[in-house]
């Protein structure tokens, strides 16, 4: 099976790009026999929601055969405001097989559906610049399932190099047949390349297979995809647009617009996985780009493989056993409702006692006790929520460079920055200064050794445009305590600085008339270190900063000229 769906919704997406590509290689290396079971695996899916200020990283676990695959979802980052998801993702679980599309979800049972497949044509986009409600999904999987490629379309190929041209692949589940016609290039029986076509002959779809030699045996290496952007009929909420001309009344609830602008570029990497006692290719990595502008949409990362021996509804318990809760994870979660943004001291008496004993509990889960990531990470905020709502700082403290180390030690420093900025700014909303700052020295410290300053500037220039100065300022002012930093990105950092302290500046002279809870909670966490003055003084002294390290530049990258003219705008300075 081979990827390729419309992306309609959030989770819709990844859940067909693993399911589509690992159902390909797991099939290959397989039995005939379709109750033989098949593979389950780790995965961290990387989201970039369009409308978010950074990624979303979803933590799962995979169980996939020939005619099945189920998600689990075990855990996500950043847990906190930064969390940009249709819904609550631990315990969704999501399956397709040849009976029926269903979503699950352990704390929203509202969620809650099952499609009985053919599950018809999804009709017009209602979502389309927003949310896409979650059993949309069930529309990626159906086009997933129409385009598979199986061996039977090659079985009249003679040999050497061919290229042929057939009616598209009819499919009974997915209840219709696939786009018009298919064009397919093989070698010697192996595909190199694959070309799906519309009603006017256009290519919506093509696939490039690269092939390389393993152990002396010729396997599946890499899988290229390119997708062509396409048009999409939108419908248009209540009722839709009126526009009259000429005294004459035109109303409009659909339109057609441009979906994939530019189209996209994907890509599945393969990896040698010792199977059920034979070496098979697997994907390890899968990718989705903008085709103009190679920028990151998702990605996946697959890990752990195993053989299992399950058919479609074992698979499933197993996904809701998985990323569901324990007794203990509800009452801790029961507790943190209750006592969300409160203060320790309101805590009850018999509610302290119940969560030092939650406590207990977490804390010896890790003990010898091997984990997935997902279900580590989920271990580790739970650590950190509950010393929150008992407010021992010292503890919180302790389990959030727990929890930073486990990020560094995979390498995913984005989460680190997104992570673990999520939990400061929680501890910011709630008004704890003490903890916040305790906090912040210590990610300021583990973002300081990020190896790709890139990632940390990006993540700086984000954090920025949102509004998150303080806790940018003294992630830079770590940063440029780097030696090895150059002129350029010195300039950079310090151009970066003055925006948050001129952003601080302004804050701070309109405190009286701040309303929302972010600002007034950071304008009283910056008090609490500095003065409104000493805040002055500190964006003159940064501007001064950095423009000499701007005169040191020959010349200036179009960035870094961004970042001039973003300084030369700062106001009531000489």
């Amino acid at each position: 099976m081979l990827v390729a769906n419309r992306g309609r919704s959030s989770v819709a997406v990844p859940t067909a790009l693993l399911a589509s590509v690992a159902l390909l290689t797991v099939a290959q290396a397989m039995p005939p026999d379709r109750g033989a079971g098949g593979v389950q695996a780790d995965a961290v899916i990387r989201l970039e929601p369009a409308f978010a200020f950074g990624p979303v990283t979803l933590f799962a676990r995979y169980w996939v055969a020939t005619n099945y695959y189920h998600l689990g979802v075990v855990w996500a980052e950043p847990h906190g405001t930064g969390l940009w998801f249709p819904l609550y993702p631990p315990t969704l679980v999501i399956g397709s097989d040849d009976g029926q599309f269903v979503i699950s979800h352990g704390i929203y049972p509202a969620h809650n559906a099952e499609y009985s497949k053919p599950v018809g044509e999804p009709g017009p986009f209602r979502s389309f610049f927003g949310a896409y409600p979650v059993g949309e999904a069930r529309y990626a999987d159906r086009e997933a399932r129409l385009t598979r490629l199986f061996a039977a379309a090659m079985a009249d190929f003679p040999a050497g190099r061919t290229t042929n041209e057939f009616a598209g692949f009819a499919d009974a589940v997915a209840g219709k047949a696939s786009p018009e016609r298919v064009r397919l290039c093989a070698s010697d029986g192996r595909v190199e390349w694959v070309e799906f076509l519309d009603a006017e002959d256009g290519v919506r779809k093509r696939l490039d297979y690269e092939w390389v030699t393993r152990g002396g045996r010729t396997v599946l290496g890499h899988q290229f995809v390119s997708l062509a952007e396409e048009k999409v009929l939108v419908e248009l909420p209540g009722e839709g647009v009126r526009i009259t001309l000429d005294d004459e009344a035109f109303a409009y609830d659909q339109l057609q617009v441009v979906h994939r602008s530019g189209g996209r570029k994907g890509a599945v990497h393969y990896e040698p996985v010792a199977l059920g006692g034979s070496v098979v290719s697997l994907p390890f990595h899968a990718e989705i780009l903008g085709a103009t502008n190679n920028t990151p949409l998702r990605s996946v990362t697959l890990t752990n493989y195993q053989r299992t021996n399950f058919d479609s509804e074992a698979a499933r318990s197993a996904a809701v056993a998985f990323a569901g809760f324990s007794p203990e994870l509800t009452g801790y979660r029961r507790l943190l409702e209750k006592y969300w943004q409160q203060s320790a001291q309101h805590v009850l008496p018999d509610d302290v006692a119940e969560l030092r004993r939650l406590r207990s509990h977490f804390e010896a889960e890790g003990g010898g006790h091997r984990s997935s990531l997902g279900e580590d990470l989920r271990r580790l905020n739970v650590l950190m929520e509950i010393n929150r709502l008992l407010g021992d700082v010292r503890e919180l403290d302790r389990w959030y460079e727990a929890y930073l180390a486990r990020l560094v030690a995979e390498g995913l420093f984005e989460t680190v920055l997104v992570g673990g900025g999520g939990v400061i700014e929680t501890a910011m909303l709630w008004g704890r200064t003490e903890e916040a700052t305790s906090l912040l020295h210590r990610w300021a410290d583990v973002a300081r050794g990020i190896p790709t300053l890139a990632v940390v500037k990006k993540y700086l220039a984000r954090e920025l445009l949102r509004g998150q100065f303080w806790p940018a300022i003294r992630v830079i002012e770590r940063l440029a305590e780097n030696p090895v930093c150059a002129d350029g990105d010195l300039f950079e950092l310090a151009c970066m600085k003055c925006v948050g302290w001129n952003g601080l500046v302004l804050m701070l002279r309109d405190r009286r008339e701040l309303h929302d809870l972010p600002r007034t909670s950071q304008s009283a966490w910056v008090l609490s270190s500095v003065t409104l003055q000493e805040a002055e003084a500190r964006l003159m002294d940064s501007v001064a900063a950095a423009r000499s390290i701007g005169e040191r530049l020959v010349e200036m990258t179009p960035v870094q000229r961004s970042w001039k003219a973003q300084l030369d705008s700062i106001g009531g300075l000489p």
